[in-house]
């Protein structure tokens, strides 16, 4: 049995939000705790049986530019599949007048990276977007999860 005294974890004076980008991005986007993002998944998805998500591999976050004059996105959390589908988590604290079209420009980069030059276009898979939404709209909190 541990005792309060040879507890080596500091009590924790402020409640840290986990909707904050990099709190988000540092738990459900690093190797360490990917069993937390495939549980997230799962429970958002609704996903039971065979069709449970059972491993991801973690991807750059960054939607490289090919051109200097490309616009660069970052995203929450970027991960493939074992069947190859992309998925793509992001938490909104703020309603931006544009967020739809930036949730579409960052799902649009995904989708393009799985193919090259050369390759048909029936070789892409699915790609999936989360979206979990906390902002204030007026006097009421809105919070959603969306995905394309």
């Amino acid at each position: 049995m541990i005792t309060q005294k040879e507890n080596p974890m500091p009590e924790m004076k402020h409640i840290i939000n986990p909707m904050i980008d990099c709190v988000f991005k540092a738990i459900l986007g690093s190797e360490k705790n990917k069993n937390l993002i495939i549980h997230f998944l799962n429970a958002v998805l609704e996903l039971c049986g065979p069709d449970r998500i059972t491993d991801i591999l973690l991807l750059n976050p960054y939607n490289e530019r090919n051109f200097i004059t490309d616009k660069l996105s970052v995203v929450g959390v970027k991960a493939r599949q074992a069947n190859d589908e992309h998925i793509q988590i992001e938490v909104q604290l703020n309603a931006h007048p544009a967020l739809s079209e930036r949730m579409l420009f960052t799902w649009a980069a995904i989708y393009r990276s799985q193919i090259q030059k050369g390759q048909n276009y029936s070789d892409l898979k699915s790609a999936c977007l989360k979206t979990a939404n906390c902002f204030r709209k007026s006097a009421y909190t809105f919070v959603g999860i969306s995905w394309i």
